[in-house]
């Protein structure tokens, strides 16, 4: 930092921007680097600016980088990855093999807070080769350090300690005090997560120690949080708000999102073990609004749990209760996540090894049909040997065609065989992997809270006053319909996917199939007090499949009064599009749908679960069912949405022309 304000000033003078960038950035990233965040983006920014005016490509990637490290530390980790991968980019064009290393680097060590251990760790082992080729010790080290993050996050200590005991030797060689501030903190942490709280209070000291010679705010606050949360498991507050209270200063002084609100929920920990219910809300509240922003889900689950047990405290179940069951859905996410990386990783090994074993079979097969091939032409070159010279050579020839042009034939329906095979599997294995993502998030929860709440009100009914008992009885019974109707759903899919399903074409009157789609949606919309209501400019009768216009309308319109809020309205139209088709069209004044989610609605490869404006549950399966159950009938089917004001779904149907009413 000190060197680059030295330059900045000389490079102004002497008009040499490429300095004068390379300034602007080091200073920036200095700032970063001590934790001062504010000052710092101002100088990546500046740096970034003069790079781009002058397309430096190598200032350009350095200011990617840089700016991606402060949104990374802000906690806007969506934003950081994007500029890291653009900063890849440049790398590449550029040729800057070393940069593309640094950057995969900070990309492993964005996914590794993420939760995303597996792409994590794909690409701090990328980053790892190149430092090791070129003989970086001190990256060796940083590397080393996030490989053992990766494995404490997945829960391995052992393997984790090993790696974090390699990289502090590395790093004490090299000087690296930075290095050495994460890893005592880390290793304190993971003391910590096994309960040996002694250990992880002499680790976490050490790292205070070499923060404090480091004079870095940012590595000073962190290990001051952790003596906060060893202080609180101990049950001493006093010490654990203090330190808190310590962490949370300096947090706020560098803006650091993620700080923030791991000190207010130790602090609101200490205040509901103290009995001070109203601080122990507001602190909780604080740390969850920033963890639901900044999408930090371990610390979601913790402070939901947190509300659960002061409402509790308080007497009031119902709201202890909704916290719990938001609680239990994080939770649940989390194992589901993990469980699916980890079948992911297993699965990705297995297919690898499936097709290196089709190539070797393939290879061995073309070596005997080659060989094969080898002995006919010899054989028939040694049996015509005798006959005339024209005729000889006509018939080798003739034959050799004979036989090369079969074997050919062959070999493409052997090829052809194969890659349908292999599309089909493809096919397979994506049906397999959705259908198991939508039982484990979808079917297993609503079970899931089911069980819960079942056993509470069984085992515990005098803890539950009848109106309160009330209420849960019928948020059971909104669930059981929703949970029936997603199984409905995914059986009706999952049976199109094998191609079960056998179009029944047929003329009947759109118009009452609309209204009988209207009552069985009736309670629902009763329920949030949503206003239903149908325009038909005609009596259209269509000529299509009635079993699948029927879901295809209920699932438009569930999703209709699943997304408009209390008092709204929905309204169903029909009118004709053309003299071949008729257009229905559902509208609603809901919550509508964000242009990067609205490009996707209709993608069988792209999956996402949602909630109503009353938490309803949604898995995207219904909108891939419409979609393709439209596709089979003829027709079309379009979205037009706008954040706040409601969405219009269009489908269209083919008109049945030789109908007089119609």
């Amino acid at each position: 930092m000190e060197l680059g304000e030295k330059v900045l000033p000389v490079a102004v003078e002497l008009k040499k921007p490429e300095l004068e960038s390379l300034a602007q950035l080091t200073i920036g990233s200095g700032m970063t680097y001590i934790g001062n965040f504010a000052e710092a983006k101002s100088f990546i920014t500046e740096g970034l600016r003069i790079a781009r005016k002058i397309n430096h490509i190598e200032n350009i990637c350095l200011g990617l980088n840089a700016l991606a490290v402060y949104h990374m530390n802000t906690g806007d980790y969506n934003k950081a990855i994007a500029l890291f991968y653009e900063c890849a980019d440049q790398a590449q064009k550029g040729h800057l093999e070393w940069l593309e290393a640094l950057v995969r680097f900070n990309i492993g060590a964005i996914y590794t807070s993420m939760g995303k251990w597996s792409k994590g760790l794909k690409e701090f082992k990328y980053a790892l080769e190149y430092f090791k080729k070129i003989g970086d010790d001190s990256y060796i080290s940083r590397t080393l350090t996030n490989i053992a993050v990766n494995y404490s996050s997945w829960g391995d200590y052992k393997m984790s300690l090993s790696y974090y005991k390699k990289s502090l030797e590395s790093l004490r060689s090299v000087g690296d005090l930075v290095g050495e501030t994460s890893v005592l903190n880390n290793i304190g942490e993971i003391y910590k997560d096994t309960g040996e709280y002694e250990k992880a209070l002499e680790y976490y000291q050490k790292a205070l120690d070499r923060a404090l010679e480091l004079k870095s705010k940012l590595h000073e606050a962190i290990p001051l949080i952790g003596l906060g949360e060893v202080y609180w498991l101990l049950e001493n507050y006093s010490l654990a708000e203090q330190y808190s209270n310590e962490a949370l200063k300096i947090f706020s002084s560098i803006e650091m999102t993620e700080g923030i609100a791991r000190s207010y929920h130790i602090l609101g920990e200490v205040s509901l073990a103290r009995g001070d219910l109203k601080d122990a809300l507001e602190y909780a509240f604080k740390s969850k609004k920033l963890a639901d922003e900044s999408g930090i889900m371990d610390l979601q689950e913790k402070v939901c749990l947190l509300i659960s047990k002061v409402y509790q405290k308080e007497g009031d179940v119902g709201k202890a209760f909704r916290f719990y069951k938001e609680y239990s859905v994080i939770k649940d996410s989390l194992f589901n996540k993990t469980q699916s990386q980890q079948l992911a990783q297993l699965r990705s090994e297995m297919e690898l090894q499936d097709k290196e074993s089709q190539i070797e079979l393939l290879q061995r097969d073309n070596q005997i049909k080659d060989f094969l091939i080898k002995k006919q032409r010899e054989q028939v070159f040694a049996l015509l040997a005798g006959i005339f010279l024209l005729f000889a050579l006509s018939f080798a020839v003739f034959r050799y065609n004979k036989v090369r042009r079969k074997t050919n034939n062959l070999l493409i329906l052997k090829n052809k065989r194969i890659l349908d095979q292999h599309k089909e599997l493809i096919k397979l294995s994506e049906t397999k992997d959705r259908f198991m993502a939508i039982i484990g998030h979808d079917l297993r929860n609503p079970i899931g809270a089911f069980k819960d709440t079942l056993e509470q009100l069984a085992d515990y009914p005098e803890m539950f006053p009848e109106d309160v008992r009330r209420q849960i009885i019928n948020e059971l019974r909104g669930e059981a319909e929703n949970t029936y109707f997603l199984l409905d759903n995914l059986l009706l899919w999952a049976k199109s996917q094998k191609q079960n399903i056998h179009l029944k074409m047929e003329p009947f009157r759109i118009n009452e199939m609309i209204d009988s789609s209207i009552l069985l949606n009736s309670r629902l919309a009763e329920n949030k007090k949503i206003k239903l209501a149908t325009f038909f400019s005609g009596n259209f009768t269509v000529f299509a499949d009635q079993n699948m216009v029927a879901l295809i309308l209920r699932n438009l319109l569930s999703n209709a009064i699943k997304f408009t809020p209390q008092g709204g309205n929905v309204q169903v139209i029909s009118k004709k599009k053309d003299d071949d088709f008729i257009e229905i069209s559902v509208i609603d004044d809901g919550v509508g749908i964000p242009d990067d989610m609205k490009k996707h609605l209709f993608d069988k490869h792209w999956h996402t679960f949602t909630y109503g404006t009353n938490n309803e549950k949604g898995s995207g399966l219904g909108l891939m069912l419409c979609s393709e159950f439209i596709e089979q009938n003829r027709g079309t089917i379009s979205v037009e949405s706008t954040p706040g004001k409601g969405s219009i779904f269009r489908f269209t149907l083919k008109r049945h022309k030789s109908s007089k009413l119609g």
